[in-house]
């Protein structure tokens, strides 16, 4: 993970269960006002069996600008244990950047 400029900070991380299709998509304001279960990710336990789950799970990130600076990350890394107490870092190669003088100009 590489942090991109320095006009911006994390709001926060949030995990969210849902039924059905997601609408959505990218959504402006608090990952609270998402339909669905939303709670703060760090220590979060959520427990399922694989193919047993009719909901779907996203993590949630979410970023303010602070001034015309801009910034973001490349990248995400996901620490997560598993019931047998094995843990797992999934590295996500997306990028989440706001539009500013610190980041490449967005389109």
């Amino acid at each position: 993970m590489d942090q991109v400029g320095r006009g911006f900070r994390t709001v926060g991380t949030h995990l969210r269960r849902f039924r059905g299709p997601d609408p959505t998509g990218w959504a402006a304001g608090p990952a609270q006002d998402l339909p669905g279960e939303v709670v703060e990710a760090v220590g979060e336990v959520w427990s399922f069996e694989c193919g047993g789950s009719k909901h779907s799970e996203e993590l949630l990130i979410s970023l303010e600008a602070l001034d015309d600076r801009g910034g973001g990350w490349r990248g995400i890394a996901v620490r997560y244990e598993e019931a047998d107490s094995s843990t797992h870092l999934l590295e996500i190669p997306a990028e989440l950047l706001l539009c500013g003088t610190g980041s490449e100009p967005c389109e």
